[in-house]
């Protein structure tokens, strides 16, 4: 038996009709109110100086993501939501992997447990619905735009890495499936300039010790670059915001990452991205209470990336970018209680390739083709076993035009996906009966951009997404193992999981104040659930559908004041929220319409700071909202109130390359849980410097 709650709502007997919740707490009424009255108030200060707001500064050069389109384009054109968590707010917050970006910078239906295990949550949607393939997920995450082969954002280490983009929204028709509410990429660094390095130190509460080392350079005027990092963490079992010590939740982590790049040519690159992870001997603390399991409960979860990437740009304007790469992600659960013990093991293996052409257009814009292959292999091994090895070939074809019309840039595309599914023999399980099935899905999207004013833009898009069926749901036929042996039996005609989307927004840019505001409305249906036959096998079917609607709201804004004083002030300032105005589940219950669970009615991440000559106070804050959950106790649904968590970091700069700090998370010592039994450390104080050299 797993003892980690499932981060995927099922359907349990006797759950009964939910309504909405309107609990909007007045905390957030005030986050919201004080960006809106921030904006209103700087307008005719924008309209009349056409500059920066606060500084009379130009505005900075067009900020360009990778994540959004099939080659590079500048946020300005994109019709989509995206936030980028800069390199400098990863280095303030020294994080080891990616959940903790997640829960200080994104906002989301994000689920974050004890024992390194945790999803990316995006507009009621979440990656890591299972221990293995991603193919199910409902948030990819990617690696330089290649899947990760994981959806655990606790597994992806942050050495060597650059930024964090997020984009919100389907994104099937640039990666496939698995990303109906979006995507995370993260970008590595590649080296370049004269060699820089940094070291750094932590301890405090809980027993927390980490290290870290870094270098990154380039030789032969940058012909050759490189940039390595490696980082440790571990801490003892923690107390909650309540004082009770849990004995079971010890953490370790180690990894490392780093590139290589050849560069023969100014717009020629050939590179080697790796990156390896380890989490070992890290407890459980939910599942020790919830099943009287033993101190002995621990998990291990290891990831391996290895990718060789290739980008060129022709005469005439035509780009050329191709990769191959590769990944490994293994998840081992051991349990002793009451029970019984046993263990379980998940691997699951991701080979892939792929090639954009950018080709320009003249006055007809630009035309992207691509194709993508990859192979996918899912392992489950153990005591306890509950599902079939499996295997996938997945090619893609792809296509995007985008063009400008005046003002407006307009840009579309298709995909076209082709999938080969096979069950394979299974040790553990009591009979698998080994079988393949091919199926199709096309996916499109379209949207514009039109900046009507040079300080305010406008966008809308639409696009479709889908989740593809896995093959233990298409051509299933095993018995389950364990004291709860089942049979399940495939569906043949089962049909992906699929959504479209709309959203608008409007765009608010006065050089360093930026603001976006954007309404969505995903209408998701065809959902896979279970049914039991009249064998008593189950099965699986399309049933039900969702209406999720809300708004994702952002603000940002750094600059610098004169105060009469040898040293200007520093201020920085970012809020990004995501809130619902609807969360309706449509099951096919006789009951009637229910709220999405596991959906947070609201999310909103907030941070402030500010620096004076050679010091800098950050503090930041995430908002969650109320949600429904199972409770995995008594099998009932359970209605979890919201919480606010607030940390700050006090940083020091005695010299001028080296960093002191004292870092405060949960300064409130608050009681809090994403998921239902599943409560997260109290304040934690620590300690450390980073020297860089």
């Amino acid at each position: 038996m797993k003892a980690v709650l499932p981060l995927v709502p099922t359907k349990l007997p006797g759950l009964a009709a939910t309504c909405v919740a309107q609990d909007w707490r007045g905390g957030m009424f005030r986050f919201l109110a004080g960006c809106c009255a921030l904006s209103v108030v700087l307008l005719p200060y924008a309209q009349a100086v056409g500059a920066d707001v606060l500084t009379g500064e130009a505005p900075a050069l067009p900020e360009v993501v990778v994540t959004a389109s099939m080659e590079p384009a500048e946020v300005q054109k994109l019709p989509v939501t995206v936030q980028v968590v800069s390199s400098e707010q990863l280095e303030r917050l020294g994080a080891e992997t990616l959940e903790q970006v997640l829960e200080r910078y994104v906002p989301g239906n994000s689920v974050i447990q004890p024992g390194a295990y945790a999803a990316v949550g995006m507009r009621g949607f979440r990656s890591n619905r299972s221990a293995g393939t991603t193919l199910g997920d409902g948030v990819l995450i990617l690696i330089d735009g290649h899947r990760a082969g994981t959806g655990n954002a606790a597994a992806i280490p942050m050495a060597n890495v650059e930024r964090v983009e997020i984009v919100r929204g389907p994104a099937s028709v640039l990666y496939g499936g698995s990303a109906m509410g979006g995507v995370v990429n993260l970008i590595t660094k590649r080296g370049k300039g004269e060699a820089s390095g940094q070291i750094g130190m932590e301890y405090g509460r809980f027993d927390r010790r980490r290290a870290e080392a870094g270098v990154s350079g380039g030789i032969d005027g940058d012909r050759f670059g490189y940039s390595i990092a490696v980082q440790g963490a571990a801490s003892s079992d923690y107390k909650d915001g309540n004082g009770r010590r849990y004995q079971n939740s010890e953490y370790k982590n180690g990894g490392v990452a780093g590139s290589v790049t050849f560069r023969p040519q100014e717009k020629t690159s050939l590179s080697v991205v790796a990156a390896l992870n380890a989490i070992g001997d890290t407890g459980s603390p939910g599942g020790y209470y919830a099943f009287g399991l033993t101190p002995d409960d621990s998990m291990r979860d290891a990831f391996q990336y290895l990718a060789l990437e290739y980008d060129d740009t022709l005469e005439g304007g035509v780009t050329l970018r191709g990769s191959l790469y590769g990944s490994r992600n293994r998840y081992d659960y051991m349990w002793d209680g009451l029970f019984g013990s046993g263990n379980s093991t998940y691997r699951a293996d991701t080979l892939g390739g792929r090639m954009v052409a950018g080709i320009p257009l003249d006055w007809a814009g630009r035309l992207a083709l691509g194709a993508e292959y990859s192979f996918m292999r899912e392992n489950a091994y153990g005591t306890s076993v509950s599902q079939p090895n499996s295997e996938y070939n997945v090619l893609g074809l792809f296509a995007e035009h985008t063009f400008d019309i005046g003002d407006v840039n307009v840009r579309y595309g298709l995909r076209y996906d082709v999938y080969r599914e096979r069950l394979k023999h299974t040790a553990g399980l009591a009979s698998v009966h080994a079988d393949s099935k091919t199926y199709s899905h096309v996916s499109w999207s379209a949207g514009a951009t039109w900046w009507a004013l040079d300080w305010l833009g406008l966008r809308v898009a639409g696009a479709t997404a889908y989740v593809p069926p896995t093959a233990t749901k298409l051509a299933g036929d095993f018995l389950t193992a364990g004291m709860w042996g089942q049979h399940y039996v495939g569906n043949p005609d089962l049909h992906a999981e699929k959504s479209i989307t709309g959203e608008a927004g409007v765009e608010l840019d006065f050089g360093r104040l930026r603001g976006s505001a954007a309404y969505f409305y995903t209408k998701y249906t065809d959902r896979i659930t279970t049914k039991t036959l009249p064998s008593f096998d189950i099965t699986y079917i399309n049933t039900g559908d969702q209406r999720l609607a809300g708004f994702n709201l952002a603000l940002n804004y750094t600059g610098e004041y004169e105060v009469g004083l040898p040293e200007k002030l520093g201020f920085s300032l970012y809020g990004n929220g995501e809130f619902f105005t609807e969360r309706r589940d449509r099951s096919g219950n006789p009951a009637g319409s229910k709220v999405a669970m596991y959906v947070p009615q609201y999310s909103a991440v907030a941070g402030l700071g500010l620096g004076y000559g050679k010091v800098w106070l950050d503090v930041n804050g995430r908002f969650t909202g109320p949600q429904y959950q199972d409770e995995f106790t008594t099998y009932t649904v359970t209605r979890m109130g919201s919480f606010a968590v607030w940390n700050a970091r006090l940083t020091v700069r005695p010299l001028e390359r080296l960093r002191v700090y004292l870092d405060v998370s949960n300064i409130g010592d608050k009681q809090y849980a994403y998921t239902y039994d599943y409560p997260l450390p109290g304040r934690a104080v620590s300690v450390g410097f980073a020297y860089t050299f």
